[in-house]
């Protein structure tokens, strides 16, 4: 077995023009520690994580994945970009610092035009829809502690519509997922994916409602059943959009 390596990459907020709410914002987010930080595995491993992220997603068209990500009003200071592959073998992390700027759409870029950085890159742009999961929550990466925002994979903000985001779980091999988003009565029940190497996670959940809500974050509950029992739920919050 081959030890993991760790590949330091320059990750930096690239301009993007704004438009609209939905565009992202010219503002550059600086990652604090001037670097991405990749790990590439020779074999599967299991992050002890049960939420991996909340994003809207599509096949990439492009050369390279893009990544976006909506930093709600009220963040300040640190915040943290965690992207894992399914099958466990990639792992990515970068912190931000938000000087300030927030209520908009951002890009967060990969990483550079540097060889080091293009093999991995490659590896992202061919994985199938939902292989990827990316988490951006307040916080930095090596303490977040703060709620959860929606990123956006290789869908540029002001394409999303209003087809619902997607959240990544893990559940432990469990039978099924539910879940209860905010104030309302009746669950949502989630779809466990059983095809291919799942190691990271196995399970996608629509989350509905979005626009209008980036101020006020909700309460996501996560129940996973597993032989006639139900496990203690998984809590998080998240911030919604800005209304188109």
């Amino acid at each position: 077995m081959s030890n993991p390596f760790r590949l330091s990459i320059i990750f930096v907020l690239l301009l993007a023009p704004c438009a609209n709410a939905q565009q992202a914002d010219d503002t550059i987010f600086v990652n604090q520690a001037s670097n991405f930080n990749v790990t590439v595995r020779q074999t599967a491993e299991i992050s002890g994580a049960r939420v991996l992220g909340v994003l809207r997603t599509r096949h990439t068209d492009g050369h390279r994945p893009e990544l976006y990500a909506h930093v709600p009003n009220g963040w300040k200071g640190a915040f943290c970009a965690r992207l894992v592959t399914a099958d466990g073998f990639l792992e990515a992390t970068g912190t931000y610092d938000t000087q300030g700027r927030t209520g908009s759409f951002h890009r967060l870029e990969l990483g550079s035009d540097q060889e080091s950085s293009q093999a991995w890159m490659d590896r992202l742009r061919d994985l199938p829809m939902d292989s990827v999961a990316i988490r951006v929550r307040a916080g930095a990466c090596d303490a977040p502690t703060g709620p959860d925002t929606v990123a956006f994979w290789n869908m540029p903000p002001d394409g999303a519509g209003e087809e619902p985001a997607k959240l990544y779980f893990n559940s432990l091999r469990a039978s099924d997922v539910i879940l209860y988003q905010g104030d309302a009565v009746k669950p949502v029940k989630c779809s466990m994916i059983r095809t291919g190497l799942r190691k990271a996670y196995d399970t996608v959940c629509p989350i509905e409602g979005m626009a209008g809500a980036e101020d006020r974050p909700m309460e996501i509950k996560l129940f996973a059943l597993r032989n006639g029992d139900v496990d203690p739920p998984v809590i998080f919050s998240l911030h919604g959009l800005p209304r188109q």
